[in-house]
């Protein structure tokens, strides 16, 4: 009996390590700004370690602060083109990555004012691999449209 429970302690703990496991993914994204204004991008994961890439302002504002805060893209001037390749990140089995495009050259504090749905802010899910975009206006609301691989 004493070998059955060792067996079932040891299968008990290998299906619980297997299950918290990330898993890397990695994406190059591309953003056309075809706006009149210049737009602010940022990446945001869901589940997973907290990485720099993948901090939302929200992380910034309400983290220690730290001497290395690359986060996100940044800001793309109107008619301009942002790139980013090959940003990896560790995630929970099921869990989803966003692209946040921001209507302005914005500071942390404006953007956390800045719910999901608003009119100057798209939130855009991104897949492992490539991803582009171009970024319009329609008024005082922009939009995210996804360009189509050739």
């Amino acid at each position: 009996m004493h070998a059955m429970y060792k067996a079932i302690l040891l299968l008990s703990l290998l299906v619980l390590s297997t299950g918290c496991a990330h898993e890397t993914r990695t994406y190059d994204i591309r953003v056309r700004n075809e706006t009149q204004r210049p737009v602010t991008l940022v990446l945001e994961k869901e589940g997973g370690p907290r990485e720099d890439a993948w901090t939302t302002p929200e992380d910034v504002a309400n983290g220690p602060a730290r001497e290395n805060n690359a986060w996100g893209l940044g800001v793309v001037p109107a008619g301009k083109t942002a790139a980013a390749k090959r940003v990896s990140g560790q995630f929970d089995p099921g869990a989803r990555a966003w692209l946040r495009v921001y209507g302005g050259d914005l500071s942390v504090g404006e953007m956390i004012k800045i719910k999901s749905g608003s009119p100057s802010r798209k939130d855009v899910p991104i897949q492992p691999g490539d991803n582009e975009f171009t970024v319009i206006s329609k008024g005082a609301t922009i939009d995210v449209q996804t360009v189509l691989p050739k």
